[in-house]
C-alpha cells in the first residue's frame, strides 16, 4: 500500500519534530546534511536558529563552542545523509524520529561513530525502499523489530561494521 504524501502550507508546530543532538565542534558550526529534492523544512534550536522554508543543507552557526545542542527537523525532510563526512562525529543522538515521513536511509549515519539512539518511537519509514549503508560504521543499537521494511529494497550494508555485522551482533 503507497502512502500519499500530503503538503501543508501553515505552521509546522502541528508536528513532532525530527530531534537530533548535534556537537558545535571548534568551529561552532553544523550543516543539516541533505541529499536531493523534495525539502520543505523547518530548523530550530532553541535560542540559536528558527528559520522555515529551508530546501537543501543549511549551516547552524552555534554562539557556543564545543557544545551539544538539541536541532529540532520539521516539514518535508526525505532524507538525513551524513555519508561519512566531515562533520560525522558531531552526530551525538537520534532523541525523537517525530512525524517525518521519510524517502531513503541511503548513508544517512554512515560513519557516525558517536551516535546514540535513544528516541523511543518508531520512524514513518514505510516509503524508504534504500537502506544502503544507513548506520554503517556506527555502533548504534536501535531496535529496529517495529520498522515498516514493506518497501526495502536495498539493504546493503545497513549495519556493517556496526552493532550488526556478519558475525552477528557485537
Amino acid at each position: 500500500m503507497a502512502v500519499q504524501e500530503f503538503y501543508f502550507f501553515g505552521s509546522y508546530n502541528a508536528l513532532r519534530p525530527f530531534q537530533i543532538k548535534v556537537f558545535s565542534g571548534a568551529d561552532s558550526k553544523f550543516t543539516i546534511p541533505t541529499q536531493g529534492t523534495g525539502y520543505n523544512y523547518r530548523a530550530k534550536v532553541s535560542g540559536v536558529v528558527d528559520i522555515s522554508g529551508l530546501t537543501g543543507n543549511y549551516t547552524i552557526n552555534f554562539p557556543s563552542a564545543n557544545t551539544d545542542y538539541i536541532l529540532e527537523i520539521s516539514g518535508l525532510f526525505p532524507q538525513w545523509r551524513q555519508n561519512n563526512n566531515a562533520e560525522r562525529l558531531k552526530v551525538k543522538d537520534v532523541m525523537q524520529c517525530g512525524d517525518i515521513v521519510w524517502r531513503s536511509f541511503n548513508f544517512s549515519f554512515y560513519g557516525c561513530s558517536n551516535l546514540l539512539y535513544t528516541a523511543t518511537d518508531v520512524p514513518n519509514v514505510s516509503n524508504v525502499n534504500d537502506f544502503n549503508s544507513a548506520f554503517r560504521n556506527t555502533l548504534v543499537n536501535v531496535n529496529v523489530n517495529s520498522w515498516d521494511w514493506s518497501s526495502a529494497k536495498t539493504l546493503s550494508g545497513t549495519f556493517w561494521n556496526g552493532i550488526w555485522d556478519n558475525n552477528g551482533v557485537k
